[in-house]
């Protein structure tokens, strides 16, 4: 049931329904009181969040509408050496620095605020570290974009 009435979603929430299945109660308080995590850029403080869930794709417009910066998973379509087999990580830009003249919002309009900026620029370093402690190019045991086209049609 929880698969048809959540679909992909689940695999996010599976630990809450488990616990669910077995009667236990949680509540996780809100942020800034909740040590579980933070989810830039709905939330707009890190307040004592264990860790950061990209949630939804922030797009920032100053106040003229011009797109200042966006960081959204969905457009990424990987960086050189990239195939249909593979998508190849490569750092992401930076939010611009914080400007109070600036007017920056977010794509529905939603005004952003200097710890909000901050809290989405946290994210996006912590992606690009992330980018920058990979081992290497291609999944371990994987050499080139054929050996990964390969393994995935075998």
């Amino acid at each position: 049931m929880i698969k048809k009435v959540f679909g992909w979603v689940r695999d996010m929430y599976a630990f809450d329904f488990a616990l669910a299945s077995v009667g236990i109660e949680v509540h996780y308080p809100p942020v800034p009181f909740n040590k579980l995590m933070v989810q830039p850029p709905a939330d707009v403080r890190l307040g004592a969040a264990s860790f950061m869930h990209y949630t939804w794709s922030p797009i920032l417009s100053d106040k003229t509408g011009a797109t200042r910066w966006r960081f959204d998973k969905r457009q990424f379509q990987g960086a050189a050496g990239s195939s249909p087999d593979f998508v190849a990580l490569e750092e992401q830009p930076l939010p611009p620095r914080w400007d109070p003249k600036a007017g920056y919002k977010l794509q529905a309009g939603e005004v952003v605020t200097e710890e909000g900026l901050a809290l989405m620029t946290m994210m996006a370093e912590a992606f690009n570290g992330g980018v920058r402690a990979l081992p290497g190019k291609f999944p371990e045991g994987y050499d080139s974009l054929a050996d990964v086209a390969n393994a995935r049609t075998t």
